[in-house]
């Protein structure tokens, strides 16, 4: 999905890819409704859903603009480094308490995303920070879901979302529209229908296990996109971009284990937090 969105971006501004991707995802999940899902659809969490939608906006808004200008294997590098704003984030507005662990934890993964900025050296690029912000954004935004998913359904969760997402992503959209061509709306449908999918396997894999055992398995993301950013945009990961995406995922890993055998139930699991589209 990551190198599509970036593919797309050579014909498209990456806010006219925000937004078609919001479109069709939405127009992907009405013949879900027309068949008479099991599902409520209806919610009393309109002000938690507008925060929600705003700071998806904001986050996709960032993220895919960052995805066009930097190298893809930083960017799913510092994706990495929302658990580590999720567990601040838990800290000042949920009063989670955290151990000296926990701390060491966060400080190293701050660390490592150091090491993949470089700030002061050549190699440090400010348009990173495009996907710093998105990453605060998300990890704002999963705090919201995780209040929201308490009175209503994961699709319905995901379906309000993504509406409202279309809505706000349109007025951004408008000034950097360019008329598409067919292969070019089949693109767009194709990140919507991977997102749709990624959002529903994400959310049965939480469901059927514990989140340290999936874990692990997000941070492949890295791999395949390292593999993919090499055969389509002969972009190769560096070995201070690599570097520090290990203290990343050392820590977080870590983290996720201290609590794990603490016994302790984070009201924020720290994977949840990924960058989701």
């Amino acid at each position: 999905m990551v190198a599509l969105i970036r593919y797309a971006t050579d014909f498209m501004h990456p806010f006219q890819v925000v937004f078609f991707r919001n479109f069709f995802s939405v127009l992907i999940f009405l013949p879900l409704l027309a068949t008479g899902m099991r599902v409520k659809f209806k919610t009393s969490q309109f002000k938690l859903y507008f925060y929600r939608g705003s700071g998806g906006t904001i986050a996709m808004l960032l993220w895919f603009y960052g995805l066009s200008v930097i190298p893809l294997p930083m960017a799913v590098s510092l994706s990495f480094t929302v658990p580590i704003i999720i567990a601040i984030l838990s800290i000042i507005l949920l009063n989670e308490k955290y151990g000296w662990h926990r701390w060491a934890a966060l400080i190293t993964g701050f660390i490592g995303t150091l090491i993949i900025l470089r700030p002061g050296t050549e190699a440090f690029d400010m348009q990173s920070f495009f996907v710093i912000g998105a990453t605060f954004f998300w990890a704002m935004s999963s705090i919201l879901i995780k209040k929201l998913v308490a009175f209503d359904h994961p699709i319905v969760v995901t379906f309000y979302s993504t509406l409202l997402m279309a809505i706000f992503s349109l007025p951004f959209m408008l000034p950097f529209w360019q008329p598409m061509e067919l292969s070019t709306i089949g693109l767009a449908i194709a990140i919507a229908a991977i997102a749709n999918i990624f959002q529903i396997a994400l959310a049965k894999s939480f469901d059927g296990v514990d989140f340290a055992v999936v874990m692990p398995f997000d941070y492949m993301r890295l791999i395949f996109t390292a593999i993919i950013a090499y055969i389509w945009f002969d972009e190769t990961i560096d070995g201070w971009t690599a570097i520090g995406s290990a203290v990343i995922v050392a820590s977080t890993a870590y983290a996720a284990w201290r609590t794990k055998k603490q016994g302790k139930k984070s009201k924020i699991q720290p994977m949840q937090a990924g960058i989701r589209l």
